[in-house]
């Protein structure tokens, strides 16, 4: 990828907001889901149980917006 940025946010004691910007396959719902497989994979390191869905984004087509939170 040229350009473009992730960013993990702090929601809670137990959860967090995961941005990723002008990216450009962001459009491709398999390339969303891959995405947050990944996510489910790196945080299931540091927790027993982790969940993350993807949100709404009201930012441009090329964002996804990804929610997680742990036990």
């Amino acid at each position: 990828f040229i350009g473009g940025g992730a960013a993990v946010y702090k929601v809670g004691p137990k959860e967090a907001r995961i941005e990723v910007v002008s990216c450009s396959l962001a459009h491709i719902s398999y390339f969303r889901t891959g995405l947050r497989g990944v996510l489910l994979g790196i945080g299931s390191v540091f927790t027993q149980k982790l969940y993350v869905n993807e949100v709404p984004s009201r930012s441009t087509p090329d964002s996804i917006v990804f929610r997680g939170s742990w036990v």
